[in-house]
């Protein structure tokens, strides 16, 4: 029949008047949303003709223009012969449910803090786009995204502003990648997700030119390099991208976001703000390092680590005015492994906390023994992760080795790095003043890599600055080089810090070093780090010493 009874509530809930008392399908009709109409009659021709029950979830339009989701239910009816009759049913405003069921599908589809897609729906997209892929056999793409020295941010402006730097990153990423002229030309819009912290990824689809994958890394780096305004403050970060394609990088979704991660990593171990593509040699490297950190967890725990000592010479290299410790380790299957190779493996694994300790006693120790061979008071340098500061204690560690070890607090020098003091101002300046309280001494390392002004340290609780081997390596060659690093010298002295050149190697850079008032050098010109047996003797010659100590206990030169 071409005619409907309709309730009042019906009525009312689609928007229809109350006269006339009966309606026609086309009056109904005309209030479902247009894009609904063909679901809804398809439904009720398969009731009327094959007896199939209606249900059915569409949009109504109201007079108004908003829109409701109505559940329609009907079934067949019949006459009393048993003949159908037409349809009856009701009809139900769902529109709040969907709501719901659509916030709780957002929810966990989503990150509530940027609006991206989260970790679960990347995933989902990313198996999806594989699939796609292996039917029409044209690469994809992941881009892995992480922000660089992110916890900075954090620390110095607080976990809210870090929140909103995040979202403005998102927006930026997002709107980089719509603007951009490659992406316009994909088939599908790329998928951007955030799947936690500061990590960010990027799926292309049907990427024709795996190159143009690098164009998009490329694009991403220069819009997240503009300045952000942060705090009342403008704050420039950089990021590091790892890219994995589909075929050559990975098979599946889970091998291709793993690769693009690695990638990554690798990227940041090429020095941050750059991309690198996933090469499958990486996976070499990984486990190499695995392997590094297993055999350094043991040779820590074996006591097989030693300290060597490098001196710092003043008066023309004839007077010793300190030593540097200097951590080596030579394994059974590996040989001499380089401390710029377990060093960082260390820091990351936070076994630096173990091996800074361990080299803090081992060189507090052989300093008191120096004392007893009537060595020259010079002090002994020992370098400090910023590890060690950010994981706390660093004021109990040095108060509790100088009491055990009986070591003249005068006789420690601490060393950081320049970019310890910029990073980590807070949490490493506030140790620093402690322990020079107590008598410690205080050394910038690589002074010059880090763009502080030498104003700046006359804030800071440091005794001697050493300037970076890189300014001294070509002070000889090149006159700009040579003018920086007197300037260095000069105002160095100026502000009543003692300066230390390390990297000499060549007899011209000792005289111009000293002719500028240099106070001391270190670098192979004058010795190479030694083990402490030898520097001892090398040491006592010099000073004109005769050796009579007894040797210490046999293993005393290793870590515990």
């Amino acid at each position: 029949s071409g005619t409907l009874e309709v309730s009042d509530e019906l009525r009312a809930i689609v928007g229809l008047p109350r006269l006339p008392a009966e309606l026609t399908l086309a009056d109904f009709l005309a209030r479902v949303h247009p894009d609904d109409v063909g679901i809804l009659t398809s439904a009720a021709e398969a009731c009327r003709n094959e007896g199939t029950p209606l249900h059915v979830d569409h949009r109504v339009v109201l007079p108004d223009g908003t829109e409701r989701i109505l559940q329609t239910q009907a079934q067949l009816a019949r006459d009393a012969d048993g003949r159908p009759c037409g349809l009856e049913g009701t009809g139900q405003d769902v529109t709040d449910r969907h709501r719901v069921e659509d916030q709780i599908r957002w929810l966990a589809y989503h990150d509530s803090l940027t609006g991206l897609g989260n970790r679960l729906l990347f995933r989902e997209r990313l198996d999806f786009a594989v699939a796609e892929a292996v039917r029409s056999q044209v690469p994809l793409g992941v881009l892995f995204l992480d922000l660089d020295h992110f916890k900075r941010i954090n620390d110095t402006f607080g976990h809210t502003q870090g929140d909103r730097l995040l979202q403005e990153v998102a927006d930026r990423l997002v709107r980089s990648v719509r603007e951009s002229d490659l992406v316009a030309r994909l088939e599908n819009p790329p998928a951007i997700s955030r799947l936690g912290g500061d990590e960010f990824t990027v799926l292309l689809t049907n990427v024709a030119d795996p190159g143009d994958l690098a164009k998009v890394a490329r694009r991403l780096l220069e819009v997240l390099h503009r300045p952000f305004s942060l705090g009342g403050h403008e704050v420039v970060i950089t990021a590091s991208v790892g890219i994995a394609a589909w075929p050559s990088d990975g098979s599946d979704g889970e091998g291709l976001l793993r690769n693009a991660d690695a990638a990554m990593y690798h990227a940041k171990e090429r020095g941050r703000n750059n991309f690198q593509f996933y090469a499958a040699s990486m996976n070499a490297v990984a486990l190499e390092r695995l392997i590094l950190e297993t055999k350094l967890r043991s040779a820590l725990e074996r006591g097989e680590l030693e300290v060597h000592y490098q001196p710092k010479l003043a008066h023309g290299g004839e007077r010793v005015a300190g030593v540097e410790a200097l951590a080596r380790w030579r394994d059974a299957e590996l040989g001499q492994v380089s401390p710029t190779d377990f060093i960082p493996i260390a820091e990351e694994t936070g076994l630096i906390g173990e091996l800074g300790a361990f080299v803090l006693r081992r060189s507090c120790l052989d300093r008191m023994r120096w004392s007893e061979l009537g060595l020259p008071p010079a002090p002994v340098s020992v370098n400090l992760s910023v590890q060690q500061f950010r994981a706390g204690g660093v004021v109990e560690l040095v108060e509790r080795t100088l009491a055990e070890t009986g070591l003249d607090p005068r006789l420690l020098e601490l060393e950081i790095t320049e970019s310890m003091l910029l990073r980590d101002e807070k949490v490493v300046v506030a140790a620093l003043v402690a322990l020079r309280g107590r008598g410690v001494q205080v050394a910038v390392d690589d002074f010059g890599t880090g763009y502080s002004s030498l104003a700046y340290l006359r804030t800071l609780p440091v005794d001697s600055l050493k300037i970076d081997r890189s300014f001294v390596q070509d002070i000889g060659e090149r006159d700009d080089e040579a003018a920086l690093t007197a300037a260095i010298v000069s105002m160095g002295r100026a502000l009543r810090l003692r300066v230390v050149a390390e990297g000499v190697e060549l007899e011209a850079q000792r005289l111009l070093l000293e002719g500028w008032g240099c106070d001391e050098l270190q670098g192979y010109l004058f010795a190479r780090p030694m083990p402490r047996a030898e520097l001892e003797r090398w040491w006592s010659e010099r000073a004109g010493i005769s050796l009579s100590a007894p040797p210490s206990p046999r293993g005393a030169d290793r870590a515990p």
